[in-house]
This record gives structure tokens, sequence and C-alpha cells, in this order.
């Protein structure tokens, strides 16, 4: 009978730790600056750009265009049209991956004696130990630049601790929570929490 439990509660656990996976909702925080002496409007003619060198973030300019024409800028296009008259404001776009480790005292699991008896093994807890863990946080951030004064205007940076997730799936989402948030009324700092497709892996 003790057999039957252990073995129905390491079930148990594996089933759990197979569904953590499915996760339904994100995290991200949104962070913003805002140069107060300067009005941005939709209306402007924005060229969406990056680094030459920064082919990570390149390939998310369709992309960011694509956001901003959705959420109401539609005078927007990408570097490949830097020719056109009457610029208004270039966007600096850029997406980035960092990793971070930090320590901390966690169990460690081995055969223990049973509570009722010696003669018996359990699967349990052995002691605790120092052990590292590792962050994996993602960012998408924009400079966004009066073309005329050639000042920077409007800064904004979305970010996630998300593991385990593809990262364009992650970009894609900073880009769209970026974009639907942005605010030019005044800087401003907090955390949100989106509710995901039921469909949405992170595979």
């Amino acid at each position: 009978m003790k057999t039957k439990k252990i073995i129905l509660i390491l079930v148990g656990l594996i089933i759990s730790l197979l569904f953590a996976g499915c996760t339904k909702f994100l995290n991200g925080s949104y962070y913003s600056k805002v140069d107060p002496d300067f009005k941005i409007s939709k209306k402007s003619l924005i060229i969406v750009t990056t680094d030459k060198k920064d082919i990570d973030s390149k390939y998310y300019v369709s992309f960011v265009v694509s956001e901003l024409k959705n959420n109401g800028f539609t005078n927007t296009y990408s570097y490949k049209n830097m020719n056109k008259p009457k610029v208004n404001n270039i966007l600096f776009i850029s997406v980035e991956e960092q990793y971070d480790s930090y320590s901390y005292s966690g169990a460690d699991y081995g055969s223990v004696d049973s509570a009722t008896t010696t003669k018996n093994k359990i699967f349990g807890v052995t002691g605790y130990s120092q052990k590292t863990g590792y962050i994996n946080d993602h960012y998408f951030k924009i400079n966004w630049y009066d073309l005329k004064s050639k000042q920077r205007i409007f800064y904004l940076m979305t970010s996630t601790h998300k593991k385990n997730c593809d990262n364009d799936k992650l970009y894609k989402f900073l880009i769209k929570e970026a974009i639907s948030r942005v605010d030019f009324s005044k800087p401003k700092n907090y955390k949100f929490e989106v509710k995901m497709p039921e469909n949405f892996t992170c595979e």
C-alpha cells in the first residue's frame, strides 16, 4: 500500500510539472521617459530603423511598423523608405536577451527512512545546500527622435523574465504590449499581466 501511495504521489508531481509549462499568462514591465517640450502626433511621418549591425533587431522592423499602424500611427514606414520627404520622427528599435545568475538555498532529495520504520526507505528531503539559479530576461526598446531638432523625445522599454519560451514569441509579445501601451502624457513605470490565447505555447 505504501509503495502504491508513493507511486501515486510521484505521478501527481510529474503531471503538475507537465501542466506548469502551459502558462496562460505572461508578465512584463513597462518603462518610459517623455520630453515635455515636444508634442508627438500620431499623424507624423515616422521611419522605423535600427543599428546597421544589429541583425536581431532588424528582423523586427517590419513587425514594429505593422503594430504602429494598427495602433493609429498610420504614416509609419521602415528604414527602406528613408528617402520619403518631410520625415518627422525616426524610431531606433532594439531587442535584447540577457542572462544573470543568483544563489539560493535549496532542498536535496534522495532515499530517507520512513516515519514509521527504518526498514522502509522513501523519497524525501535529505538536506539543504547552496544552489545557483539563472534569470533569462528579454527586452524591447524604442528611442524616439525628432528629426528636426535631432533630440530624443521619447524612450520606451518593455521587458519580461519568462523562462523556457521561444525568443521570437517573447519579442513579439513585448513589441505588441509596448506599442499598445504608448502614452506620451507622462513617464510611466509599471508591471502588467496578459492572459494569452488558449492555443498559445512557448515552443
